[in-house]
């Protein structure tokens, strides 16, 4: 399992992808997984009323603000998982994940996550029932 969390608008926006239909992308986005290419991505919170500026304060929602971060990831392919055979693979984040599956599947999906740069990363398993 590869995560990284990300960095985007926080903003609620209509943007079309490739396929011409329309994603709405939520100031607080849930959970939401491609069903072609398995990769995920969610909001990180809110930022607490205390630290957040004048500007920033609750919107008429009361909520809080985002922190503009997503977390997101994918379970590699089988072929392509040097963990399964190698659990040392898991000291270290795939970069290449993020390059060659992440951020192209990202960027399909919602063209606003074009400019995303990671924060940070790790590596680890999930148990799958």
């Amino acid at each position: 399992q590869q995560s990284s969390s990300s960095s985007s608008s926080s903003s609620s926006s209509l943007l079309p992808n490739d396929n011409d239909d329309v994603i709405v992308v939520p100031r607080i986005a849930p959970l939401t997984v491609c069903p072609i290419t398995g990769v995920y991505f969610r909001s990180e919170g809110s930022i607490p009323t205390a630290a957040a500026s004048e500007e920033e304060e609750d919107d008429d929602d009361g909520r809080p603000p985002p922190t503009g971060n997503f977390l997101c990831g994918v379970s590699p392919p089988r072929e392509i998982d040097r963990a399964i055979d190698d659990v040392s693979e898991l000291d270290y984040a795939d970069y290449e994940l993020w390059d060659d599956v992440i951020w192209p599947a990202l960027y399909h999906r919602v063209p606003a996550f074009g400019e995303v740069k990671v924060k940070s990363s790790w590596a680890g398993l999930y148990e799958c029932k």
